[in-house]
């Protein structure tokens, strides 16, 4: 969905996922908003183009979801204000897309992790609980089971 912008603006994505499925229990859409959001404020740190880089892995049962970009990057006096209600750094925009965005990740259970270098880029990982295979039965006959 992404592509068709990152590629107009002189950005390739680059994505290594697993072999293999890797399951967290979400709503789906949610999710998708809230990688959109960040995919896309890679895209506009990225003024003269470069690379995106998405990685999902598994780790000591949880799932990563880590978007790194080559942007302008993020000045270490905004970085921990990044995600409060109506802060941004951008000259247009609200401040309330990484707001709702890490909302609804603590609301799935789980965390966000930012690392930024001014002229460099920012890297932004995602941590949520894993599904385990064997329970995949019980939650699909709820709701929102979601995998890569």
């Amino acid at each position: 969905m992404l592509e068709t912008n990152a590629v107009l603006n002189n950005i390739q994505i680059h994505k290594n996922y697993n072999e293999q499925s890797i399951y967290i229990y979400c709503d789906e859409n949610q999710i998708k908003q809230v990688l959109i959001n960040l995919i896309k404020n890679s895209i506009e740190s990225m003024t003269d183009g470069g690379n995106i880089f998405v990685n999902i892995y598994e780790k000591d049962n949880e799932v990563y979801i880590s978007i790194l970009d080559e942007g302008e990057g993020i000045p270490e006096n905004s970085l921990q204000k990044v995600g409060e209600p109506f802060f941004t750094t951008k000259s247009t925009g609200t401040g309330l897309g990484l707001s709702v965005c890490f909302k609804i990740i603590e609301k799935h259970g789980g965390k966000v992790f930012i690392t930024s270098e001014l002229k460099k880029g920012t890297k932004i990982v995602c941590v949520f609980p894993i599904v385990e295979p064997r329970d995949m039965d019980v939650l699909k006959q709820g709701s929102g089971l979601a995998g890569n």
